[in-house]
């Protein structure tokens, strides 16, 4: 629900991203958060704000699908309810947020370019930018111009972004580990909590 609401604004923030000023640059400048959103429902429609959602959701998911599928098949390789260690956690998120990246990159340039789609005549006095109205159409022109590989444009720099995954899941085992379940009392036990 949070991102249809707040998807409107990604797609600008992604067009103020691009604008560089170049003349044959086809994104407009738009002065302000309001102008643009004026500018873009007038030229293109409400639709242009949510074009590529989809295609986020899709990312998303199997980025998540991913991450936790492999996260939990190197839990149980590793045998980590037996041996836990900071060693077994860091390699089972560093597997895991590799292999989500990996496999929803694409997903990513595609709704990118996606939201950079302008389809009204003219802006500039330029022609309009061929065709990425929908998807397949992204596919198609990047396959003929630029290649397959174009899918992974800025995949180094999303393996940076790795490490929130790495942080989050490190800081998860070690808060499970922290905070244990007794399961003949019911309760959770820990250092930091009282006695009751």
């Amino acid at each position: 629900c949070g991102t249809l609401v707040l998807q409107p604004l990604e797609t600008i923030k992604t067009r103020f991203q691009v604008f560089d000023g170049a003349g044959h640059n086809p994104i407009p400048n738009y002065k302000t958060l309001f102008a643009a959103v004026k500018k873009m429902y007038v030229q293109e429609g409400w639709r242009s704000f949510y074009r590529g959602v989809l295609v986020y959701f899709a990312g998303l998911n199997i980025a998540n699908m991913s991450f936790f599928f492999v996260y939990g098949w190197a839990r149980a390789q590793l045998q980590y309810e037996k041996e836990p260690s900071i060693k077994k956690a860091l390699i089972m998120s560093c597997l895991a947020s590799l292999t989500g990246t990996t496999l929803s990159a694409p997903f990513w340039t595609i709704k990118t370019r996606m939201n950079l789609h302008l389809n009204h005549l003219e802006i500039n006095n330029l022609p309009k930018p061929s065709g990425y109205a929908v998807c397949g159409h992204v596919l198609k022109e990047m396959y003929a111009k630029e290649g397959m590989l174009a899918l992974y444009n800025g995949y180094p720099a999303s393996l940076a972004l790795c490490s929130i995954g790495v942080i989050q899941m490190m800081s998860y085992e070690y808060l499970l580990k922290l905070f244990k379940f007794d399961a003949a009392s019911k309760k959770y036990t820990s250092p930091f909590l009282p006695e009751h």
